[in-house]
């Protein structure tokens, strides 16, 4: 065996492999394969495989070029901390919640995902609408399948109430993330995508604690406190983005500390671009980055007056620049690629707090934002003026801190106290109809205030909130403590009621419940030894149990659990030439979107939401019949409808946690239905309505010999003879009969003016028909009988073409194909009913030898 040392090559680009080097490389192949899956998924080009192979080819490229330059001095984190925080984190975070059902945000998020994986693209449009355009049947299909508000389904917009143009809600790379694990794994490991970053939150936490205080126990009881947070622990099972959110937060701003504490002749820009790509990636997952974006102005300015590390200084002021540039270009992304549903949240987020003049509010602070940092950057220049700014204006500052926190519990103690126990929000729509209104103490139960005390601990959270007024002397715990003030007082001031739990109390986990943990840690560690400290010790000791016990609760409870199993099973008949009708659903079973939604996204069907009007409309189906092979009915309801038969069936349970304002402990099944899969037999020909020869057309199995392939418009009979066949049960009922007016067009030209065509019906001769130029267009009639309809078999409809000829013949094209006439469509319409003929009466015979008499009497002799 050689003992080279591994210097060179490949090798060595893993050499010195300690836990932070090994989170660095999961970030980073993490954050290029998220970029490289969104790019693909923009341009229609996603494929998983391919996208991973290049994502770690540039990951390994990093890592040698990286090599031997570790971020952190002497402040690694111990792979001990870290295993033990992995198998914690995953026996309360396995299996993750596979929720493939439409109607909330979890099931559209899983649903895009499945979308992009199997299309390759982010584009999505209502193919049957394109299909129905110019057709009668359109508008009937829009009545029941656009929702009033300019929906498609639940979170998916239409912003052309007729047009086949379609929206996802949300930004796309959290589904792109999770595509990514589909595309590779199986559709419904997908989720796990979500996995991966609770458990990088995790680590971030610690690695932030870790930095901020220099002491690995601080570092590892933060990270206990998060993986046993049972709020946390939902949501890493629960596919939306606030786990995400936090983990590329926590991260960036790991490395943004790391840069910052570190010693002149440690610092790395490698540390800031891990920052600012962490916070640029953050702003494309989740559209509320606009709270970030005044605290990093709030960062340059501190920076600017009170950092005299002239390096560092402008390395931030750098930073904050790019970071700032990343989030602008991130509402450009939304506005162009999820336009509905950016302007929908900026609408209601800031309109909801700034009023209808909200963008002139927002453009507003963003020029006072620009010149108070101008200003900041202008003291750079006047060191007296710095230090003059600030001990008289920041000094004062750090202390009114103390009293906002002070302020935002009195405001949330109001609020809760005109909810529960007034009726000063009576009138509220929203809180009303939550039943949240003059309820007493259950108003109270529902305030985020109350929240934050159930999922860190009533004990933890007071000790935060006590905590948060009070300055520190580290300038970067200090800007942990502005962060987290913020985040706080705005979910007890502003964003302060959770109607339910535990779903909507996640606008607590991805800011001010993780960083009011991390905070209390800090300021833990940085106590000096005595009663305090060990009061202290012992709640955050305490904090760690009952979150331990809360989160155990969850274990073995499966939300949504085997829905995609039921579903699976139930459209395993339906191929993807075929359509499913959804039967519309009343409030109290899985309503529309919950179904359409997953049928559309996960098992790529073609869907179509049909009323009990529309299955009586034999017309409306027969149009949309035309359109697909095989029609299928999906509907709770165990009688079929008329020309239907039951092919399958399926029990579906779903299963959710208990709504409440309690932890996730209990589980009710929401919804219990068995749906039936019907499928609809032979169609009839609907009587009064035309229905084409075109391509896919339900009635071209009665081209038997001598057409060509069907086309967009028509199909061209092919040579000198044509045959079609009708069976008879494909005919509607008639007492009186029915007449088949066929429309066809001639081929004729100035060179070939005339065609004529023979046409027997059952080898009987019926009728000639005859075309000249410069009118193609013509018609006949076939009358079929009251007795042969109840006689049933096959009408054979037999075309002699004597003038067919090919255009390449007559100079016209390249065609060499004998055209005569094209069959266009067909019309069914009932026959009168023939009346029944009356015996003629009995004639006296002396009035019958009277008229004889007289008859004679006028012959001629």
């Amino acid at each position: 065996m050689s003992n080279t040392p591994l210097n060179d090559g490949m090798p060595a680009v893993w050499q010195g492999l300690d836990a932070d080097r090994v989170l660095e490389l999961v970030l980073i192949g993490t954050l290029t394969t998220g970029a490289l899956g969104l790019l693909a998924a923009l341009f229609g080009m996603f494929a998983a495989p391919q996208i991973w192979l290049l994502g770690l080819l540039l990951t390994v490229v990093y890592a040698a070029r990286t090599r031997n330059r570790p971020l952190h001095q002497n402040l690694n984190m111990r792979w001990a901390h870290v295993g033990l925080l992995i198998i914690i984190a995953l026996f309360f975070r396995l299996p993750a919640f596979n929720y493939v059902l439409g109607g909330q945000d979890e099931g559209v998020y899983v649903n895009i995902a499945n979308h992009i994986e199997q299309t390759g693209g982010i584009a999505v449009s209502d193919d049957i609408a394109a299909k129905l355009a110019g057709g009668p049947a359109l508008q009937q299909y829009l009545a029941s399948n656009r929702e009033s508000q300019g929906g498609y389904v639940a979170g998916v917009y239409a912003p052309d109430a007729a047009s086949p143009t379609l929206e996802f809600q949300f930004y796309h790379l959290f589904p792109v993330w999770m595509a990514l694990v589909s595309g590779v794994l199986g559709t419904s490991a997908g989720v796990y995508a979500l996995t991966l970053f609770s458990l990088l939150s995790i680590l971030f936490a610690y690695r932030l604690v870790l930095t901020l205080t220099a002491q690995p126990r601080a570092a590892l009881i933060a990270g206990m406190l998060l993986a046993l947070n049972p709020l946390h622990v939902f949501f890493s099972k629960f596919p939306v983005t606030e786990v995400p959110t936090l983990a590329l937060s926590l991260a960036g701003f790991s490395y943004l500390a790391g840069y910052w504490l570190a010693a002149p002749d440690a610092r790395r820009t490698r540390v800031l671009a891990l920052s600012f790509a962490a916070f640029a990636t953050l702003f494309l997952v989740r559209i509320s980055g606009f709270m970030y974006i005044p605290f990093f102005i709030a960062l340059a300015c501190l920076s600017a007056i009170c950092d005299g590390d002239q390096r560092r200084r402008w390395a931030i002021q750098g930073f904050v620049l790019a970071v700032t540039l990343a989030y602008a270009l991130s509402v450009v992304y939304g506005l162009v690629w999820s336009h509905s549903y950016a302007s929908d949240i900026y609408e209601l987020a800031l309109g909801g707090v700034l009023g209808d003049a909200w963008g002139r509010s927002v453009a507003i602070a963003g020029v006072l934002a620009a010149l108070l940092w101008t200003g900041c950057l202008w003291l750079l220049r006047r060191p007296v003026w710095r230090e003059r700014v600030n001990s008289a204006l920041l000094s004062p500052l750090r202390s009114l801190l103390g009293l906002v926190v002070i302020a935002g519990v009195a405001i949330a103690v109001l609020k809760i106290h005109w909810l529960g126990w007034t009726q000063h929000y009576s009138t509220d729509a929203m809180l009303s109809g939550w039943g949240l209104a003059g309820s007493g103490w259950r108003a109270a139960k529902a305030s985020s205030f109350a929240q934050l005390g159930v999922y860190l601990g009533p004990l933890l959270l007071f000790c935060g909130l006590v905590l948060l007024c009070g300055k520190r002397r580290d300038p970067a715990v200090e800007f942990l403590r502005l962060f987290t003030a913020g985040f706080v007082v705005y979910a007890l001031a502003l964003q302060w009621v959770v109607p339910y739990g535990p779903y909507y109390a996640r606008y607590l986990l991805s800011e001010a419940l993780p960083y009011l943990t991390l905070f209390v840690v800090c300021a833990w560690a940085a106590m000096s030894a005595g009663h305090v400290r060990r009061l202290l010790g012992a709640i955050l000791a305490l904090s760690i149990g009952y979150a331990g016990v809360l989160s155990a609760g969850q274990l073995g409870k499966q939300e949504n659990g085997g829905l995609y199993a039921a579903l699976s099973e139930l459209v395993s008949h339906v191929d993807k030439g075929d359509v499913i009708l959804l039967d519309s659903m009343d409030a109290g079973v899985p309503d529309t979107s919950e179904l359409k939604t997953p049928l559309l996204y996960t098992f790529g069907k073609q869907v179509i939401t049909v009323s009990n009007a529309d299955l009586a409309d034999a017309a409306y189906l027969a149009a949309l019949g035309q359109q697909f092979d095989d029609m299928y009915l999906i509907s709770p309801t165990s009688h079929p409808p008329q020309g239907f038969k039951q092919t399958d069936s399926v029990r579906m349970n779903v299963w959710s946690f208990r709504w409440g304002h309690g932890p996730p402990l209990k589980m009710d099944l929401r919804e219990s239905v068995r749906l039936h899969l019907f499928q609809r037999g032979r169609p009839q020909l609907p009587v009064g309505v035309v229905q084409n020869f075109n391509s896919g057309a339900t009635w071209n199995d009665w081209l038997h010999a001598g057409w060509s392939d069907p086309e967009p418009w028509g199909v061209w009979a092919a040579g000198k003879e044509a045959t079609l066949i009708i069976s008879i049960d494909d005919l509607p009922k008639s007492d009186g009969g029915l007449r088949l007016r066929f429309q066809m067009r001639a081929y004729v030209l100035p060179k070939h003016p005339s065609q004529h065509a023979e046409i027997d019906v059952d080898g009987i001769p019926a009728l000639k028909v005859a075309a000249n130029y410069p009118d193609p267009q013509l018609a006949f009639d076939l009358p079929v009988s009251e007795d042969r309809l109840r006689a049933g078999g096959k009408l054979k409809v037999h075309f002699v073409l004597p003038d067919a000829v090919s255009p390449q013949s007559l100079g016209a094209g390249t065609d060499a194909r004998l055209l005569s006439l094209a069959l266009l469509s067909v019309r069914a319409d009932p026959l009168p009913i023939a009346p029944v003929s009356k015996p003629p009466a009995a004639i006296d015979p002396a009035i019958q030898r009277r008229g004889s008499r007289d008859v004679k009497e006028h012959a001629i002799p």
